[in-house]
């Protein structure tokens, strides 16, 4: 049996201190360097502008960025979004989340980095992260106009 990649996640004094469990061939010049760990409206950005924001991602955003604090109902999201029920809004939510979460840095908390959720009379309601409506507006009203498709 053969081991060909190991991954270790620390300092170079930690590294030492177990480098000969990793074998002789391991030396600490083999690690790879990590990126620290982004800020949320940086980690935010980076995640949305990485590949081009599909329309209902947007008007998603856009949706919980209109509704301010109060926050937003996933029926009224539905509506924005044209479709009969909360199934496709939770679908779009999901492909946020990963690609969140896909996106170097991520902290791993999916769409949670961005929102805030909570229940209202037994109803789900979206609500932008404070420190996050002001650079999203900016980011979004930056966006190249929407794709009309057929």
């Amino acid at each position: 049996m053969k081991i060909r990649i190991i991954e270790f996640e620390g300092s170079e004094q930690e590294y030492q201190a177990v480098a000969h469990l990793l074998g002789a061939a391991a030396t600490a010049t083999d690690a790879v360097a990590r990126p620290a760990p982004l800020d949320p409206v940086a980690q935010a950005v980076r995640a949305l502008s990485r590949i081009p924001l599909p329309n209902p991602a947007r008007d998603l955003l856009e949706a919980v960025i209109a509704a301010g604090p109060k926050g937003i109902a996933v029926g009224a999201l539905a509506a924005r979004l044209g479709v009969a029920s909360e199934r496709p809004v939770n679908g779009h939510f999901g492909a946020l989340g990963r690609r969140l979460n896909g996106t170097p840095g991520a902290d791993g908390t999916g769409i949670r980095m961005l929102l805030v959720i909570t229940r209202q009379d037994n109803v789900r309601h979206y609500t932008l992260r404070p420190e996050l409506a002001a650079p999203l507006a900016a980011f979004l009203a930056k966006l190249p106009p929407r794709k009309v498709t057929p």
